[in-house]
């Protein structure tokens, strides 16, 4: 019997360690210099936000993180990507993320955009990044990752995940950012101009 495979669809996730980034460095900048968003709120109840703060742009390691990021993305994914959005979560004991995306609906090709999370420092008994995939509305899958100091998780934007709750009395300390083809595809993803009422009939 001869037959063909054909993937239907295939959705991954990647992690890498940024070794040349001093994270004790890091964390101090983070403490000393990022400060709450102001005046957040989803339009949808989806996300807390309570756990963000803004980025400490401008300081060494800080800069030097975004840069690395943005290669690290780049080379993984074959493509050049660039970064639009980036800003620190900060969990204590007992504390935890609801489910959410960083889709937006904007992104003509949800699948080339990117969200990632780079764990500055990630104790034992920290809380996992836990990735919710469906498959046809049919198969639901939970995937939990252990973070670890200097691990970067490269991921779709539109893949909903949270964490479980973290039990360490050491804060969870994580970078976030989305970051975005350097070009985008603009071809339509569907053509209905045959399909035009045409002036005349419309009311």
């Amino acid at each position: 019997m001869n037959f063909n495979t054909i993937n239907l669809f295939t959705l991954n996730m990647h992690t890498v360690y940024l070794n040349d980034i001093d994270n004790v460095a890091l964390l101090k900048e983070i403490e000393d210099y990022s400060g709450n968003i102001p005046n957040v709120k989803d339009p949808t109840p989806a996300h807390t936000f309570y756990e963000d703060n803004l980025y400490p742009f401008g300081l060494p390691e800080s800069t030097k993180l975004m840069e690395q990021i943005t290669s690290a993305v780049s080379s993984i994914l074959e493509k050049e990507m660039i970064m639009d959005s980036i800003w620190t979560i900060t969990l204590e004991r007992n504390q935890s993320v609801l489910s959410h995306t960083h889709k937006v609906n904007l992104q003509l090709y949800p699948e080339d955009y990117y969200s990632v999370s780079y764990y500055v420092n990630a104790p034992e008994n920290s809380a996992d990044l836990i990735f919710v995939t469906t498959h046809c509305n049919t198969i639901e899958k939970a995937t939990a990752v252990k973070p670890e100091p200097g691990m970067l998780m490269i991921f779709n934007s539109f893949i909903p995940h949270m964490t479980n709750r973290h039990y360490s009395d050491e804060k969870r300390v994580v970078v976030s950012a989305n970051l975005g083809p350097k070009y985008p595809n603009t071809t339509p993803s569907a053509d209905w101009s045959q399909y035009l009422i045409p002036e005349e009939f419309k009311k």
